[in-house]
């Protein structure tokens, strides 16, 4: 009998590096939820964020052509194609997002937003930034988050602006991911700037809203990236994990045989 022969040790930092992955999704739940009332209250008007998602788009394309070696949907003419259906989709389905929950009371909406959001950071593929998958997995995520960036967007003051909403909400969910993977492929110092970054934009976005949610939203950051990676491995020492005859055999192919094959 054996004990803890194959247990890994995890250290601190790697631990915590792992774990920006999660303080950037929260940061990118935040932003979709934030921009919006930022709308509602005039705060922020939606020539300024269309602007920026053309922004954002040239900036997620250049990453993903210089960084990660391709053009996302294959092809740049494709991709132009693809950027022009959806950016036609959306705003032609815009007067009826606009009025999608005119008859729904707007706690019910609040919390079925708050639902949503919790779903999506609980099933996110944080797997995928962090290189440990190929693919971008979790569509019960993706179409939550997409649910809750509708929701948001009916209560919008004009179809415009739930136009350069939903769009916003698209770049955040579905080419960030791709950007921030190569991001951190290419450097990992990028990577915690970047995430420290998005963790400053969340912060400026919150704190004209509410000093509260604000103090709330640092307190999980911190906790996903010191504290729970702290306790990860300070528990780590009282795993024990007991091997002996009983565990199931693993079969030992020679050297030789394995690379002929």
């Amino acid at each position: 009998m054996v004990v803890n022969a194959d247990v890994p040790q995890r250290d601190f930092w790697q631990v915590a590096l792992g774990s920006a992955a999660v303080s950037q999704q929260l940061a990118t739940v935040v932003a979709a939820v934030s921009v919006p009332v930022h709308l509602r209250l005039g705060l922020l008007q939606g020539g300024s964020l269309l602007l920026l998602n053309v922004a954002l788009l040239l900036l997620g394309y250049a990453v993903c052509g210089l960084l990660g070696g391709h053009v996302l949907g294959g092809s740049l003419r494709r991709g132009v194609r693809q950027v022009v259906l959806l950016s036609g989709g959306v705003y032609l389905l815009s007067p009826m997002l606009h009025s999608l929950t005119r008859n729904v009371s707007e706690d019910s909406v609040i919390a079925m937003i708050v639902g949503l959001c919790v779903t999506h950071l609980a099933l996110h593929d944080y797997n995928f930034v962090n290189s440990v998958t190929e693919q971008l997995t979790g569509t019960v995520s993706l179409g939550a988050a997409v649910f809750a960036s509708v929701l948001f967007a009916s209560g919008m003051p004009t179809e415009f602006d739930v136009f350069v909403h939903v769009l916003f909400c698209l770049q955040l969910y579905l080419l960030s991911p791709f950007m921030r993977r190569y991001i951190r492929n290419a450097s990992l110092t990028a990577h915690v700037l970047l995430t420290a970054a998005m963790t400053a934009a969340a912060v400026l976005l919150l704190l004209p809203l509410s000093r509260l949610l604000t103090a709330a939203y640092v307190a999980a950051v911190l906790s996903v990236s010191f504290v729970c990676p702290y306790w990860l491995v300070h528990i780590q020492k009282f795993k024990a994990m007991i091997n002996g005859p009983w565990d199931e055999a693993v079969p030992k192919i020679p050297t030789s045989i394995a690379s002929s094959t």
